[in-house]
């Protein structure tokens, strides 16, 4: 009987010291995934895609080339990862964001100017913490063509997401449904993304406050939004 105790707590102790093992390789993978990611990000901002090679990565991580391969096939699929992963983010904020206009719309009330502006805010912090992804889908989406063009790809994605919200829009025909698209996309994303771009090397080009900027640019994005 003492024996078998001694066996049982012996291989409990076995199972979970392999289980927390497991664990904490998992999360190594992880931590090391999420380095490759950042600093790859960091460097197709600032040198473009093409002019940025696994050897760059792999040096800014501080790893070598194998281990960059053991989590990504290719150069490529390490900017799609980065591209999607900011993208799942916005949604699910854009998503919420859209629940939050239609509840005010649906009552019979209009959306006012203030939620807009905490809307907008919340949006553009965001975007920001994202600049150097937004970056990026520019400069591919400036060289890209056909239906490889990321800027194309990532609106898309936000259509569909605000027609699920917005049941409305589907009693709406193809042709309705391309008019709103062209306004959503050249008046309000393309917009926020160009703001985030930029905005730095404006401010820094004109010497002008940062903050001024943005309040200038939120009042007339939000003109243009309730119209």
């Amino acid at each position: 009987m003492i024996i078998n105790n001694i066996y049982i707590n012996f291989t409990e102790r076995l199972v979970n010291t392999n289980y927390n093992m497991s664990k904490k390789v998992e999360a190594f993978k992880n931590e090391t995934k999420n380095m490759i990611l950042c600093e790859a990000e960091d460097l197709f901002a600032g040198k473009g895609y093409e002019g940025t090679s696994i050897d760059d990565i792999s040096s800014r991580v501080g790893i070598t080339k194998a281990a960059i391969y053991y989590h990504f096939k290719n150069k490529m699929e390490i900017l799609i990862s980065i591209i999607n992963n900011c993208i799942r983010e916005s949604l699910v904020l854009q998503k919420r964001q859209d629940e939050i206009i239609k509840s005010i719309t649906e009552s019979g009330k209009q959306v006012s100017e203030k939620v807009y502006d905490k809307l907008i805010n919340e949006m553009l912090n965001f975007l920001e913490l994202n600049e150097n992804t937004l970056k990026i889908i520019l400069m591919q989406s400036i060289k890209g063509s056909g239906k490889d063009i990321p800027v194309f790809i990532v609106m898309e994605k936000y259509f569909k997401a605000s027609l699920e919200v917005n049941e409305c829009c589907s009693e709406l025909n193809q042709k309705q449904l391309n008019v709103i698209k062209v306004k959503d996309f050249f008046i309000k994303f393309l917009p926020l993304i160009n703001y985030v771009v930029f905005q730095k090397k404006w401010c820094e080009y004109h010497k002008m406050d940062k903050d001024h900027v943005k309040e200038v640019f939120k009042r007339t994005f939000i003109r243009s939004v309730m119209v």
